[in-house]
């Protein structure tokens, strides 16, 4: 399974250990009484200010709707004057740079680049955003209009989430094991995948000589080919090349991994979707038999059984996600499967993906 890392690592070409320096940027306050901005450089200089949106939230909030359309549609080409379709971006990200780094807040980053470039070290602004209407903005596109320039384009932006309380430290023992994954379903853009796999391995050569870093790489492109993998190591980082996107309708990131046939894409975010929404059909405290993979949410409310066991009794649900290597009469013959193990009793099937399938128990009970 893969663990979380809390601290930074930065690879120089040679695969050696490069230093961060933090430029923190603090956001607190509301629209009301205004925006505490507070900026803290590396070498000990602090300020901090009360400012207002220069605009009304909704009108920057409309603005970043149009940021996506904008994104794809200015970079068909390198031009040197924004067009048309990159203006939206290069308003937003002025506002946003204005409202933290105008006046003296320039100057300081321009110091602690600086600083950064006399120690040989990579500065990284870390951005602490609190107010929600403001922590959603795109804040990767701040715009510098004075250097006509973006500032992630020359800086690395670390965003620190609020949270309700600290993350615990996690501990990693031995080397650093990162597990790879190069994706490219057919029905997707073109990706250097190739040149991507040398780059890493050329920046992390070092490191593995050294012992401190274990790559490997999924043998596939497929969801299957990623959980095989996972299950049969334990990974601290997941290095995914590919395409991805963001499901509106489920709030979270997808992966477009290839489908069996590598010529469709399979998006990794709605099977987590269409597995949660699997599960909310049965009611707790019922007694379930299930695949490998649902067993653990399931059991932290029902009677759980695994589907693999033959001596389990006729439950009143069966959970069947046929993606599950663990188990796999494949997805076009489940129905028939289930009624097979099941002679003299009759499931309903309630829920069906195509690749997950909800019965219930409605007669032989």
């Amino acid at each position: 399974m893969l663990t979380g890392l809390e601290w930074w690592l930065t690879f120089s070409g040679g695969g050696c250990w490069v230093e961060s320096l933090d430029f923190r940027v603090e956001i607190s306050g509301d629209a009301a009484r205004g925006y505490e901005v507070v900026l803290r450089a590396p070498d000990g200089v602090e300020v901090s200010a009360t400012k207002q949106l220069p605009v009304p939230a909704v009108e920057l909030d409309a603005l970043a709707a149009r940021i996506p359309d904008a994104v794809i549609a200015s970079s068909a080409t390198v031009r040197y004057s924004p067009s048309r379709e990159e203006r939206p971006v290069q308003q937003l990200g002025g506002l946003l740079f204005d409202l933290v780094l105008a006046e003296q807040g320039r100057g300081m980053l321009a110091a602690s680049r600086h600083q950064a470039d006399r120690e040989g070290r990579q500065l990284r602004i870390v951005l602490q955003v609190r107010p929600p209407e403001l922590a959603r903005l795109p804040w990767e596109f701040m715009f510098d209009s004075g250097e006509d320039d973006y500032i992630c384009l020359s800086t690395v932006l670390v965003r620190y989430p609020q949270v309700p309380a600290p993350v615990r430290r996690l501990q990693v023992n031995g080397p650093l094991r990162v597990l790879g994954m190069a994706a490219r379903p057919g029905d997707q853009q073109a990706l250097a995948t190739a040149a991507e796999r040398q780059r890493l391995h050329e920046a992390l050569g070092g490191l593995q000589r050294a012992g401190r870093i274990e790559l490997d790489w999924v043998p596939g492109q497929t969801w299957r080919d990623l959980r095989n993998a996972m299950r049969h190591g334990s990974w601290n980082v997941l290095h995914f090349i590919g395409h991805g996107g963001f499901d509106a309708a489920a709030q979270e990131g997808t992966l477009a991994l290839a489908d069996d046939g590598g010529d469709g894409t399979y998006r990794l975010g709605s099977h987590q979707a269409d597995m949660r929404a699997a599960m909310a059909r049965v009611p707790d405290g019922a007694t379930v038999t299930t695949t490998l993979d649902l067993l653990a949410p399931l059991a932290a409310r029902t009677d759980t059984f695994w589907i693999g066991n033959s001596a389990n009794p006729d439950t009143e649900y069966i959970v069947f996600d046929g993606t599950d290597s663990g188990y796999s009469p494949g997805p076009a013959n489940i129905p028939a499967f289930v009624a097979s193990q099941h002679r003299g009793r009759h499931y309903q099937v309630i829920y069906d993906t195509g690749d997950i399938y909800v019965f219930r128990l409605t007669r032989g009970q």
